[in-house]
């Protein structure tokens, strides 16, 4: 069903003077949330708003649909000419009204209801974090003057809600200033009372805002990621398949080169055993010592070969061939020699004086000399490593398993934590 705009082809005024060009717009009752408007009965043709009115000050024909809703004209320039709200709409369906808290007994103002459903109601302003306020504070849930009462009311009784423009002295002061306040915000929340006799039933419940004894604090999660420390205290053990009897191989990781200064130990009177290398052959010379008189003995070798001797003949005295004195002789009387020939001899070696030998040794062959024993020693060693691997093979054994601990598993992803519920709506009264 639909409703025609009762206002639809009626001049608008300003100071007397009809209103070309003015601005038109539909909202939801008690909002400034746009409303849809149409040119025609079967809701083909959307307006483009603002609509404005024609060559002759008059507002366009306009069909809407749904609950009751608002109507905002406002001049060419922009100044507000009427500001209408809660116009009705489809008379077929109105909404159902809430049953009262208690049986005969009034709603007063803050009083809460809930409604299975989301409509605008009268005197009532939904719970959904909107504002309320005076007709010219361009609240977005209710701007009229009968939200004055509940605006009062929620201004001294939650001073968390935010009041648009700043909170000033008093709550009347800031309605005149037309200063929108936040309402509170039911939207996806449950309703629990406050804490106000120390119960502790809220005792680790996470708290987003306020406390468990203020009334509007906002606390729990929607979802949630469980932590080690909120896991219950457990083990994960596993056990392999049994194997049969058998070893493993495997190589050591390569060490590093090594290289360390070292000491023996000092050790007794030893041998190391072993010998020299071979030295060469080599001949020494020298010469003997001076001897005394001395003969060597034997004779000469050999034969010699036969020989005469020539000398000469004494002559008589003062006769032969030269002068002399008297009684003396005088060997000049002409050679002479001994007999033909001697026979063959030898000479014998006699004495002979103080003398020394020069004498040559004969050359040492090449040799080596044995190493002896040595007295208590101790011998410095550097020992260096190369980097290097070794080959294992385990020692075979019996059947048997292994038992282990499994890896971390899953995704830390943050699991829901709300419980079953249905969705309805919160209502203020005003």
């Amino acid at each position: 069903m639909t409703v025609f705009c009762p206002l639809s082809t009626q001049p608008v005024f300003y100071q007397g003077r009809p209103q070309v060009g003015a601005q038109i717009s539909f909202y939801d009752a008690g909002t400034l949330t746009p409303r849809i408007a149409y040119s025609d009965g079967l809701l083909q043709n959307p307006w483009q708003q603002p609509l404005l009115t024609d060559a002759s000050g008059c507002i366009p024909s306009a069909w809407l649909q749904g609950n009751p809703y608002r109507m905002r004209i406002l001049s060419s320039t922009g100044v507000m000419i009427r500001d209408i709200d809660h116009l009705p709409g489809d008379p077929v369906s109105p909404p159902p009204a809430p049953p009262p808290p208690g049986a005969g007994k009034p709603l007063i103002t803050g009083d809460i209801v809930w409604n299975y459903g989301s409509s605008i109601i009268p005197n009532r302003v939904r719970c959904n974090g909107r504002s309320i306020g005076s007709e010219l504070s361009g609240a977005t849930e209710l701007a009229d003057p009968t939200t004055h009462d509940l605006y009062v009311w929620l201004w001294n009784g939650d001073s968390t809600l935010a009041v648009i423009g700043g909170r000033g002295t008093s709550a009347e002061a800031d309605f005149n200033a037309d200063k929108p306040i936040s309402l509170p915000d039911f939207s996806g929340r449950t309703a629990v009372m406050v804490d106000m006799s120390a119960s502790g039933r809220l005792t680790g419940v996470p708290f987003s805002s306020g406390t468990a004894t203020q009334v509007g604090a906002q606390f729990g999660e929607a979802t949630h990621i469980t932590v080690v420390a909120e896991m219950p205290a457990h083990p994960h053990t596993a056990t392999t398949a049994t194997g049969g009897a058998h070893n493993h191989t495997g190589t050591t990781d390569p060490s590093l080169l090594v290289t360390a200064a070292e000491v023996t130990d000092v050790q007794g009177n030893h041998a190391h055993g072993g010998s020299t290398a071979a030295a060469g052959a080599f001949t020494p010379t020298g010469t003997t010592d001076t001897a005394v008189n001395h003969a060597h003995g034997g004779a000469t070798t050999g034969d010699l070969q036969a020989h005469t001797h020539q000398g000469w003949t004494p002559a008589s005295v003062n006769t032969g061939a030269g002068p002399g004195p008297t009684s003396t002789y005088w060997w000049g009387g002409g050679p002479a020699q001994t007999g033909p020939e001697s026979n063959p001899h030898t000479h014998g070696i006699n004495a002979d004086g103080a003398h020394a030998h020069t004498l040559q040794l004969n050359a040492a062959p090449a040799h080596v000399h044995a190493i002896n024993v040595d007295g208590a020693h101790q011998h410095n060693f550097t020992d260096t490593t190369q980097p290097h691997t070794h080959g294992f093979t385990t020692t075979v054994g019996g059947a048997h398993f292994h038992t282990l601990t499994t890896d971390p598993t899953g995704g830390n992803q943050p699991h829901n934590n709300t419980q079953p519920g249905i969705l309805i709506t919160f209502y203020l009264v005003l």
